[in-house]
């Protein structure tokens, strides 16, 4: 089973209904929890968020005014709030060793460098809220196919105006020809038997007879 189904227009695509009906019981019963905590992992702290910039600030060596300094951790703030504090601290500390003239890391650089880990978790969110919210995919039922019989198909043939070829007759099983004994076992002396059956052949050749089968013989010879 996967949690992906085809779309159309769009292929195999990941889908919440399908990937409910991989769940168990447990794991539906966790599924808030789960929920809960990947909302809380898109959180930022501010507050640490603001003391990591004020340490890059002083640890650049700026000696401008107090303003200055405001103005860049204001902005720095407003910029980066939105990134998760765990991804946020890795691209802090990413741009950091990549600067090597001890420069303060810009925003931009450190969106982009958070940037695939955010994306990843915002997936992730993304379908932990459509599992929660989507009901579960219902079993496939297999339609039963209905089968029409000759009649019917030979009445709608006939409805739409079109010529109705008429189903091969069925040839009845074949029967042994009777033999010698068949005809000595009904009272027949052997030579008797065998003219019976030299006879059958002779007419059988001529095609003035059909094959006679050993109930046939029976038949005839009670007649007889």
């Amino acid at each position: 089973m996967t949690a992906s189904e085809y779309v159309p227009g769009a292929g195999l695509r990941w889908t919440a209904a399908a990937a409910r009906t991989l769940l168990t019981d447990r794991d539906r019963e966790r599924l808030p929890a789960a929920l809960a905590s990947a909302q809380s992992g898109m959180a930022c702290d501010r507050r640490w968020l603001a003391n990591r910039l004020t340490v890059l600030w002083l640890a650049a060596g700026y000696r401008k005014g107090e303003a200055q300094a405001t103005a860049w951790l204001g902005e720095m703030l407003r910029l980066l709030a939105h990134v998760p504090t765990d991804i946020l601290a890795a691209a802090i500390d990413q741009s950091v060793m990549r600067s090597e003239r001890g420069f303060l890391p810009a925003a931009g650089e450190i969106l982009k460098l958070a940037d695939p880990a955010l994306r990843r978790r915002q997936e992730a969110l993304r379908k932990l809220e459509m599992l929660a919210e989507a009901p579960a995919a219902p079993l496939a039922v297999e339609t039963p196919v209905e089968v029409c019989t000759p009649e019917q198909a030979a009445a709608i043939l006939q409805e739409q105006g079109l010529p109705v070829t008429p189903a091969p007759r069925a040839e009845p099983a074949s029967r042994p020809e009777a033999t010698v004994d068949d005809y000595v076992e009904l009272g027949l002396t052997r030579e008797e038997a065998q003219a019976a059956v030299d006879e059958r052949r002779r007419l059988l050749s001529r095609g003035r007879a059909k094959p006679i089968g050993s109930t046939d013989a029976v038949a005839s010879a009670q007649a007889a």
